[in-house]
């Protein structure tokens, strides 16, 4: 790959963590059944580079979990290397991480 081929492949790279961040703010602030066109709007950007970038609604729903896993992913590793006891580890995360072993009464903060 030459120079700008490679300058190209990371401005790609960078514009895609910039839409994705978009979509993320405004699913927060529409909520989920917001529309491309309303994802779009919210970036400042036309839904063709969405489906430029994602193909379609799902590939964009998918490119953000993606990023939303491998975020907590690395939080849960980080916590776990930071650990001295599980209860110590445990007790750092908000009660919002471990909403859902709630009903297994395991590993939750008070």
């Amino acid at each position: 790959m030459d120079g700008r081929a490679s300058r190209w492949q990371s401005h790609r790279e960078e514009r895609r963590r910039e839409l994705i961040k978009s979509a993320r703010k405004a699913v927060h602030a529409l909520g989920s059944d917001a529309s491309m066109e309303d994802i779009a709007a919210a970036a400042g950007t036309s839904k063709s580079v969405f489906y430029r970038y994602f193909g379609d609604k799902a590939g964009l729903q998918q490119a953000v979990g993606e990023v939303v896993l491998s975020q907590m992913q690395r939080r849960i590793q980080e916590a776990a290397q930071s650990a001295q006891t599980p209860e110590r580890d445990c007790s750092r995360w908000s009660p919002h991480t471990f909403r859902w072993l709630r009903p297994a009464r395991t590993c939750t903060p008070s």
